[in-house]
């Protein structure tokens, strides 16, 4: 108990001058024993980084190598965020055209993510899918749910385009699926494509909202596709 006693003690210490120096100034006073803790700490000076406002104890969304990865991609015109499921039919059978927007619209100047809600997946897991299905964009891990209830996603695939902070775009890639289990032989409208090019052009896509149709997210209730 001594020893847990002079731990608190240290921590709370040097707790205050270690923020301080990160935040105020970014870092270049901090002390070189607080020099580590400092940098560990200067994210959270940026209100963008803070993904976890009123989850503060859940695990934020990494990239594959355990990296801290935005929500929005500094310098895009717009992010897309694509939630996907490993299992999901829906999901694997759009990956085509998924890859086919990311190769269309990346050149623009528009970033993909594809994010894994799933807490169960390893990494391998999430980098074999995605080997599988020939799909590059960037793969977070999203565990503890944070973009999931940030962006308002429950399906996958579904897909979240944020620009300077809104989310401007919510929905389906395009209709090809009416149901689980049951699709056109091709999409009558590209959701997703549209809503790109209109931001492309200048203008807010129309409609902003779309019924997605798929998997329900792992974790959460089950329950019909989400209008």
């Amino acid at each position: 108990m001594p020893t847990l006693r002079r731990i608190a003690f240290a921590l709370l210490s040097i707790g205050p001058s270690i923020f301080v120096a990160s935040c105020g100034d970014g870092g270049a006073a901090a002390s070189p024993p607080a020099a580590e803790s400092a940098s560990a700490l200067r994210g959270l000076c940026d209100p963008a980084d803070w993904d976890l406002e009123d989850a503060p104890f859940r695990p934020r969304p990494t990239g594959l190598a355990g990296q801290t990865v935005r929500a929005e991609e500094p310098g895009a015109i717009a992010t897309v965020l694509v939630f996907l499921d490993t299992e999901c039919p829906v999901a694997n059978a759009m990956a085509p055209e998924l890859e086919r927007l990311r190769a269309r619209f990346a050149p623009e100047g528009i970033a993909f993510r594809h994010v894994y809600p799933d807490r169960t997946l390893t990494v391998e897991a999430i980098r074999e899918h995605a080997r599988d299905y020939a799909l590059d964009a960037v793969a977070v891990r999203d565990p503890g749910h944070v973009w999931v209830e940030r962006f308002g996603a429950t399906i996958s695939p579904e897909a979240a385009v944020i620009v300077d902070g809104d989310v401007v775009y919510r929905g389906r890639v395009d209709d090809r699926a009416v149901a689980l289990g049951v699709r056109r032989p091709g999409p009558g409208r590209r959701d997703l494509e549209l809503a790109l090019e209109s931001i492309l052009a200048g203008r807010a896509p129309d409609p902003a909202r779309t019924p997605a149709v798929g998997c329900r997210l792992a974790d959460l209730p089950a329950q019909g596709a989400r209008d």
